[in-house]
C-alpha cells in the first residue's frame, strides 16, 4: 500500500511540473548511494546469510521510515532510467542492431555474447559496446528469441549454433557471455551445453541473472510462454536441474571463471540471492546496494568488463596444459544457493 501511495506521489508531482528531462529530474532527487561488495565464497551457509542479509536495508534493518525512504529513492531511480531508456530507445538500438546479426567472420581474440533479459532487447548493452568498439573483439547482441519468452532449449538454439561456429573457426579463443535476468539462465545452459567442445574457454558474468528462477513470475502468467512459465519458478525444478548441470565437474579441457551480480533491491528476480548460486566452481559473488533491476546493467559496464577482460587475456596467454584442480572448493559443503536450507538434501 505504502509503495503504491510513493507512486501516485510520483505521477502527481510529474503532472504538476510536466515531464522533466533525465538531468533535471536527478537534480530534483536524492538517489541512494550506489556500492559493491564482493561475498566471500567459501562460508557455511549461516556465516553466509549474516553477510548477506544485513546489506539488503529495503527489507531488514533500520526503521519502517528507513525502509520506506530506500523504496522510495530505489523507485524514482528506476522512473530515472525508463525516462532515459524512452528518450534514448531509438539511438540505443540503431547503435546496437549492428551487433546483433550473427557475424560471418570474426576476431580471434575472443567473442563477446550479450544476452538481455525477458521482454528486453539488445539496446541494454549500449554501453558495454560503446567501451569495446575500438577492440579487435567480435561482439554479438543478439534479439532473443520472442523476446525471451520461450522455453530456454528454443531460446538457446541459436545462440549456441552460433557460439559454435565461432569456435570452430578459432577453437582456442575464449567466449565472454555477460548476461542479465532471463539471459543469464540462458548464458549458463549454453556454457553447461559447451563444455565437451575441445578446449573451450568461457567467462560468464551474470548480473542479477534469474538462475534460480523467481517468484515474481507468477505475475506475468497471462503472457509468458508455458513452457517458461514452469521453468522460471523459483526452486523450480528445471532451476535446480540447472544448477546441478553446472557444479558437474569440468572436462579437463575446459577453463572457466564465473562472476555472479546481484543488488539487495532486487523486485524482478525474487529473492534476490536466486541470482547467487553455488556451483562449486571457483564462482565469484558480488552484491550492489542503490541498485535495482533494471539500473544494474549499467552501473555495472566498467566494473564487468574489467573483470572479463582481465581473464579473457589471461585465457589467451596460456599455452601450457590446463589444470583445473583449484576450480573447486574442496573440504566445503553448503547448499546450492546462499542461506538455501532446501539445497542441504543435493549435497
Amino acid at each position: 500500500m505504502k509503495y503504491n501511495v510513493l507512486c501516485l506521489m510520483v505521477a502527481i508531482q510529474f503532472l504538476k511540473v510536466g515531464p522533466l528531462s533525465a538531468q533535471e529530474t536527478k537534480e530534483s532527487v536524492t538517489l541512494p548511494p550506489i556500492n559493491i561488495v564482493e561475498l566471500p565464497g567459501n562460508l557455511p551457509s549461516e556465516e553466509r546469510a549474516r553477510h548477506l542479509y544485513p546489506l539488503n536495508l529495503i527489507d531488514h534493518g533500520g526503521s519502517n521510515r528507513d525502509r520506506t525512504r530506500l523504496k522510495f529513492q530505489s523507485y524514482v531511480s528506476e522512473v530515472i532510467l525508463t525516462w532515459d531508456m524512452l528518450n534514448q530507445r531509438d539511438d540505443l538500438i540503431s547503435y546496437t542492431e549492428q551487433y546483433s546479426q550473427p557475424f560471418i567472420t570474426g576476431s580471434g581474440e575472443g567473442l563477446y555474447i550479450f544476452l538481455h533479459g525477458l521482454g528486453s532487447h539488445p539496446g541494454v548493452w549500449y554501453e558495454y559496446l560503446k567501451e569495446l568498439e575500438s577492440s579487435n573483439i567480435s561482439m554479438w547482441a543478439p534479439h532473443i528469441l520472442n523476446k525471451g519468452n520461450a522455453s530456454l532449449k528454443k531460446t538457446a538454439d541459436e545462440i549456441l549454433r552460433t557460439t559454435t561456429e565461432y569456435l570452430a573457426q578459432f577453437p582456442q579463443s575464449p567466449i565472454i557471455f555477460v548476461a542479465t535476468s532471463n539471459g543469464a539462465r540462458i548464458a549458463q545452459y549454453c556454457e553447461i551445453k559447451l563444455r565437451q567442445q575441445q578446449h573451450s574457454s568461457i567467462i560468464l558474468a551474470s548480473i542479477a541473472g534469474a538462475i534460480g528462477g523467481s517468484k515474481r513470475i507468477k505475475y506475468r502468467y497471462p503472457i509468458t510462454d508455458e513452457d517458461l512459465y514452469k521453468e522460471l519458478h523459483y526452486l523450480s525444478p528445471h532451476s535446480i536441474k540447472l544448477i546441478e548441470q553446472a557444479r558437474e565437474e569440468l572436462p579437463s579441457s575446459a577453463r572457466r571463471t564465473f562472476y555472479y551480480y546481484a543488488t539487495a533491491e532486487d523486485s524482478t528476480v525474487v529473492p534476490f540471492n536466486a541470482s547467487l548460486p553455488l556451483i562449486k566452481q571457483n564462482e565469484r559473488f558480488f552484491l550492489l546496494r542503490g541498485v535495482n533491476h533494471r539500473t544494474i546493467v549499467n552501473v555495472l559496464s566498467s566494473e564487468v568488463l574489467k573483470e572479463t577482460e582481465l581473464k579473457r587475456i589471461e585465457y589467451l596467454n596460456i599455452n601450457t596444459p590446463f589444470v583445473y584442480q583449484d576450480l573447486f572448493l574442496d573440504k566445503v559443503t553448503f547448499p546450492q544457493f546462499l542461506g538455501f536450507d532446501a539445497y542441504e538434501v543435493l549435497n
